[in-house]
């Protein structure tokens, strides 16, 4: 089945598609996290070497090599979840030996820390799952801790270098916390866009919905108040459109609604307003237009939609018409009563034949 005007996106795939956004944003986000810690242990590499710690100079260079595996592995959907479950494995390894060997004091075991955000991160974690992770951590870093005071470091370093040691960890762990928190308040902002956008859209052709196009209507009803603004309301009615899905099917009756609502959509101005008003009815709300305006805006959609064709799976080319009707939003009248004299119009133009323009008695 295709028609003249490419297919708009199924509704179905919107809530999808808006979930895999995010799962796109943590695996970029994870992605950039293995080449910063395949930077940062290539540094450590050679910090040891300088301070003679071969225990963890050698760590480190396998700490280099398992990143480098594991940002092989993130091109390969299958293996992602084992080369971040590595990765993490590595960073409490790290942590928990650089302390034993260096003490408390070098500050490794904060590289724990950065590890808390990502607990919560991943859109498909479960609560038991954080709390389990949460405190797995917690655990990690009171043991440290408490090893380290039970016990002399395998490599006992100079005070002033344990010093810069447990800064430059703190300084690395603020700046992975406030890189993650950042990307998740993002990601959380983006996510609260898009459910206010579904909530005031229509999934099947990507308009405005009914309430989303009231709630404007009413906005700009206190605005006419101050500025004595023109408004114009047009109500637009596939004709004969149950027949076509009766004879077509439901899924050409849809493509025909998505292609024609992204036709009318491209007809307005910016300033104007396209909403799907239930079934194969539209609304369109017209500002700063009066009704000889609105008529030929009407005239225009009316004749792009019937200069459209279709192509039904039997290979038969269609095509459909509109009826429409025309009417002033007056005065300080309420949306809903220019809506209803829209809709008598749009009555007169379907018993009067179809596919024409009807304008509302005065």
């Amino acid at each position: 089945m295709a028609a003249s005007i490419p297919a708009t996106r199924p509704a179905d795939s919107l809530p999808i598609t808006r979930f895999n956004s995010v799962v796109v944003r943590f695996r970029r986000l994870a992605t950039t996290g293995l080449i910063a810690a395949l930077g940062a242990h290539l540094a450590f590499v050679v910090l040891f070497w300088l301070l003679d710690v071969w225990l963890l100079v050698a760590f480190n260079v396998f700490s280099v090599m398992l990143y480098a595996l594991c940002l092989t592995g993130m091109r390969f959907p299958v293996l992602r979840p084992v080369t971040l479950v590595l990765a993490w494995l590595e960073i409490i390894a790290h942590a928990g030996i650089a302390t034993l060997a260096l003490g408390a004091a070098s500050g490794f075991h904060y590289l724990l820390l950065a590890l808390v955000p990502l607990v919560y991160i991943d859109p498909r974690g479960h609560s038991l799952t954080r709390l389990v992770g949460l405190l797995v951590l917690t655990g990690l870093f009171a043991g440290l801790e408490l090893i380290s005071i039970l016990h002399d470091p395998w490599f006992p370093l100079a005070e002033k270098t344990l010093t810069w040691l447990r800064v430059g960890n703190g300084i690395l762990c603020f700046a992975a916390l406030g890189t993650l928190i950042n990307v998740y308040a993002r990601t959380s902002r983006q996510s609260e866009r898009d459910l206010r956008n579904m909530a005031a859209t229509d999934l099947l052709t990507g308009l405005r919905n009914r309430r989303s196009l009231t709630d404007e209507a009413r906005l700009l009803a206190a605005e006419r108040q101050s500025e004595a603004r023109q408004l114009a309301v047009i109500l637009v009615d596939l004709d004969h459109f149950k027949q076509l899905n009766d004879r077509y099917g439901h899924a050409f009756g849809d493509q025909v609604l998505a292609d024609t609502a992204r036709l009318m959509n491209r007809t307005m101005r910016p300033s104007d307003s396209v909403a799907r008003w239930g079934g194969e009815e539209f609304l369109i709300l017209l500002t700063d237009a009066d009704l000889d305006r609105a008529i030929c805006v009407a005239e225009r959609v009316r004749e792009s939609i019937a200069a459209q064709t279709f192509r039904s799976d039997e290979g038969q080319t269609l095509s459909i018409t509109a009826t429409l009707g025309v009417t002033e939003w007056r005065g300080n009248e309420e949306f809903e009563a220019s809506v209803s004299r829209a809709d008598d119009a749009l009555y007169l133009g379907k018993k009067n034949g179809r596919d024409r323009v009807e304008v509302a008695k005065p």
